[in-house]
């Protein structure tokens, strides 16, 4: 601004910029958290996916070593 007084009324508008700047940075704000709430959400679950399926996969390992540790221990029986 060129003058270096300003008058009442510009003074409300400039104040009315700030609070309608404010307001518009809060509402970002929610939109962001929204964001990372969802975010957050979608990694929760991809977690639980994967580790279900790490305990799957664990079970399915733990039965194929069982059942091949009892067929070595059938072959290394000798046939009477």
């Amino acid at each position: 601004m060129a003058g270096g007084n300003i008058s009442p009324r510009q003074k409300m508008i400039n104040m009315m910029y700030l609070v309608l700047t404010a307001l518009l940075a809060l509402n970002v704000s929610a939109e962001i958290l929204d964001a990372f709430q969802s975010l957050r959400d979608s990694l929760h679950e991809s977690a639980e996916k994967f580790a279900e399926k790490n305990d799957d996969t664990r079970g399915v390992t733990v039965r194929m070593s069982t059942s091949s540790l009892w067929l070595m221990k059938s072959r290394s029986r000798p046939m009477a």
